[in-house]
């Protein structure tokens, strides 16, 4: 995991924290909480707009939270909106993905 690594406790400075372990937990909680949030909305954008958009939306929005996490977060604040954005837009594949695939079938 890229929180056990030396560079990123360092970046984040680890030991500068008394709630560290608090931290990383939310860090790592978020992502699931933001795809049950996704899965939600994006449901609801696949009934109105067609699954093809939603599936191009979530990917788009993946994309910016992979982008946000892994080089532009300068804080643990920043990481953890990051952290957020990447499950809301990875709920593509617990709720938008399945409707196509068993339509091929």
């Amino acid at each position: 995991s890229s929180l056990a690594q030396p560079t990123f406790a360092a970046y984040f400075d680890f030991a500068g924290h008394s709630n560290l372990t608090t931290l990383i937990g939310t860090v790592a909680a978020l992502n699931n909480i933001g795809g049950f949030i996704g899965n939600f909305v994006m449901s609801f954008a696949a009934d109105r707009f067609g699954r093809k958009k939603a599936l191009a939306a979530c990917a788009i929005i993946s994309v910016i939270g992979q982008v946000l996490s892994g080089g532009c977060a300068p804080n643990w604040g920043m990481l953890m909106f990051a952290r957020f954005v990447t499950g809301f837009g990875g709920c593509k594949t617990d709720c938008l993905c399945p409707l196509p695939v068993s339509d091929m079938q």
